[in-house]
Protein backbone atom coordinates (compact mmCIF):
# COMPACT_ATOMS: atom_id res chain seq x y z
CA UNK A 1 0.00 0.00 0.00
CA UNK A 2 1.49 3.42 -1.17
CA UNK A 3 1.34 6.54 1.43
CA UNK A 4 -0.77 9.40 -0.27
CA UNK A 5 0.84 12.33 -1.90
CA UNK A 6 0.46 15.46 -0.58
CA UNK A 7 0.54 18.37 -2.74
CA UNK A 8 3.03 20.37 -1.78
CA UNK A 9 5.36 17.23 -2.91
CA UNK A 10 3.07 16.84 -5.66
CA UNK A 11 5.80 16.48 -8.66
CA UNK A 12 4.80 19.14 -11.79
CA UNK A 13 7.38 18.41 -13.97
CA UNK A 14 5.58 14.40 -13.96
CA UNK A 15 2.19 15.85 -15.04
CA UNK A 16 0.94 16.05 -18.15
CA UNK A 17 1.76 19.42 -20.40
CA UNK A 18 -1.36 19.93 -21.90
CA UNK A 19 -5.14 18.87 -21.58
CA UNK A 20 -6.76 16.13 -23.38
CA UNK A 21 -9.36 18.11 -25.68
CA UNK A 22 -12.22 16.51 -26.38
CA UNK A 23 -11.72 15.31 -29.72
CA UNK A 24 -8.61 13.49 -29.01
CA UNK A 25 -11.01 11.68 -25.96
CA UNK A 26 -13.44 10.92 -28.79
CA UNK A 27 -10.50 9.68 -30.81
CA UNK A 28 -9.34 7.78 -28.47
CA UNK A 29 -12.48 6.49 -26.76
CA UNK A 30 -14.83 5.73 -29.59
CA UNK A 31 -18.73 6.09 -29.13
CA UNK A 32 -20.26 4.62 -32.23
CA UNK A 33 -19.58 1.26 -31.61
CA UNK A 34 -20.97 1.85 -27.83
CA UNK A 35 -24.35 2.96 -29.21
CA UNK A 36 -24.61 0.50 -31.73
CA UNK A 37 -24.10 -2.14 -29.01
CA UNK A 38 -26.93 -0.24 -26.65
CA UNK A 39 -29.03 -0.42 -29.54
CA UNK A 40 -29.09 -3.54 -30.65
CA UNK A 41 -28.76 -4.80 -27.12
CA UNK A 42 -32.51 -3.03 -27.11
CA UNK A 43 -33.50 -4.66 -29.88
CA UNK A 44 -32.96 -8.10 -28.80
CA UNK A 45 -34.53 -7.33 -25.03
CA UNK A 46 -37.29 -6.17 -27.32
CA UNK A 47 -38.12 -9.20 -29.32
CA UNK A 48 -37.14 -11.62 -26.49
CA UNK A 49 -40.24 -9.29 -24.12
CA UNK A 50 -42.00 -10.51 -26.60
CA UNK A 51 -41.30 -14.11 -27.58
CA UNK A 52 -41.93 -14.14 -23.84
CA UNK A 53 -45.37 -13.00 -23.74
CA UNK A 54 -46.78 -14.47 -27.06
CA UNK A 55 -45.89 -17.70 -25.34
CA UNK A 56 -47.44 -16.35 -21.64
CA UNK A 57 -50.86 -15.40 -23.80
CA UNK A 58 -50.76 -19.00 -25.72
CA UNK A 59 -50.12 -20.85 -22.25
CA UNK A 60 -53.45 -18.78 -20.67
CA UNK A 61 -55.10 -18.77 -23.16
CA UNK A 62 -55.96 -22.95 -22.76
Amino acid sequence: MHAPTLHSTYDNAAAPTRRVMAADFLLTHPLLPVLRGVFISSLLWIFLALVLYGVYTLIVAH
